[in-house]
């Protein structure tokens, strides 16, 4: 049975070096809040890689198997070990595991030894640096439900000034918590040092002004909260200094107001504007260029919105309209001068009319 049971392990998570790597939407709805959802695993650890190795060459169109050894910085579930084996490297299914990152690994058992493969749900918590994702705090948010699920400690900061600093000495995060909720400004830093974000909270809820950079510097996101809820704008850019090959190829002319392009200029990606109910009633996008490529006017009250696309000379290319996320109406195509083409027209259901 347990010859069985590897090879299928190794057919899903050993594919031939030509195939793209394709994963079970399942994997990405995983939500590891229950103990049967972890069921078919034998071990799950958040750990460090201290090492990793090739120990088996790619062969018959399988990927290479590789060794890491391992610091196990929390077991949630399995026995301890220092070593485990990844499968799928050199092949478009390699996990992208480096020496010195964090971990949470989920793997499983054949002979006594640990199997991990880009098909499980298994998820990066720090770079080597000690990097981890603020913003979007996916990683660390999965830690506190395997923690909860497992029955562990889970961290609580109550009336406290916290603060947590990278391996380099650096500070890399200051925050005040008031009876358990965050409270006040929160600042945080990467390795490098750069701000990464400073924002206010109130009991525990985003409340008035937030801005996140990128590592280079350059602003990355202004937007404002009242209790939680985005109000007034938020702007999010791009970060021009991130490869000057695109912009070299893509953006050495004028624009469509005749000024030259800067390369390190701030450019807006995403522009939005909500009601001081918190509901949004603009979205737009923009290209590295400062070109708008599509927008989306809401009537929040009707449950309505408009949705147009963009030629790159600012002409319309298609404008819909929706009621209850269902197209009616009169759904138009517009050619490159702007003159209109194909129309298609829908009933209150969203169904075309022949």
């Amino acid at each position: 049975m347990k010859y069985i049971l590897l090879i299928v392990l190794l057919t899903l998570l050993l594919p031939t070096r030509l195939t793209a790597c394709v994963c079970a939407g399942s994997v990405f709805r995983y939500k590891y809040d229950n103990i049967s959802e972890m069921g078919k695993y034998a071990f799950i650890a958040h750990v460090k890689i201290l090492d990793s190795k090739i120990v088996r060459k790619a062969e018959k169109g399988n990927g290479a198997l590789g060794q890491l050894k391992i610091e196990i910085l929390e077991l949630f579930k399995g026995s301890a070990r220092t070593e485990i084996y990844e499968t799928g490297k050199e092949t478009s299914c390699e996990m992208g595991i480096f020496v010195g990152q964090e971990w949470v690994l989920f793997g499983y058992d054949y002979n006594g030894e640990i199997y991990i493969g880009a098909c499980n749900h298994d998820f990066k918590y720090k770079d080597k640096d000690g990097y981890r994702e603020w913003q979007y705090p996916n990683a660390s948010l999965l830690i506190k439900k395997l923690q909860k699920v497992y029955d562990h400690e889970v961290p609580i900061f109550t009336n406290q000034i916290r603060k947590e600093y990278y391996s380099n000495g650096q500070l890399e995060v200051i925050e005040q918590y008031k009876n358990g909720m965050l409270e006040g400004e929160r600042k945080i830093w990467y390795p490098n040092g750069q701000l990464m974000c400073s924002e206010f909270y109130q009991n525990g809820s985003r409340d008035g002004h937030s801005q996140w950079y990128y590592k280079t510097g350059l602003i990355k996101e202004d937007a404002f909260y009242d209790k939680g809820k985005n109000i007034d704008s938020r702007r999010c850019y791009y970060d021009t200094t991130f490869d000057r090959r695109f912009y070299d190829l893509e953006l050495n002319t004028k624009s469509l107001d005749s000024m030259e392009v800067i390369f390190h200029r701030i450019q807006v990606r995403l522009f939005q504007v909500y009601n001081k109910q918190g509901d949004l009633i603009l979205h737009r996008l923009y290209d590295q260029s400062g070109r708008i490529d599509f927008e989306k006017l809401y009537d929040p009250r009707r449950k309505f919105f408009t949705q147009i696309t963009y030629r790159p000379n600012g002409k319309i290319r298609h404008i819909a309209y929706y009621q209850n996320d269902r197209i009616i109406g009169r759904a138009q195509t517009f050619d490159i001068d702007g003159n209109p083409t194909q129309s298609k027209d829908y009933d209150e259901n969203g169904h075309e009319i022949k």
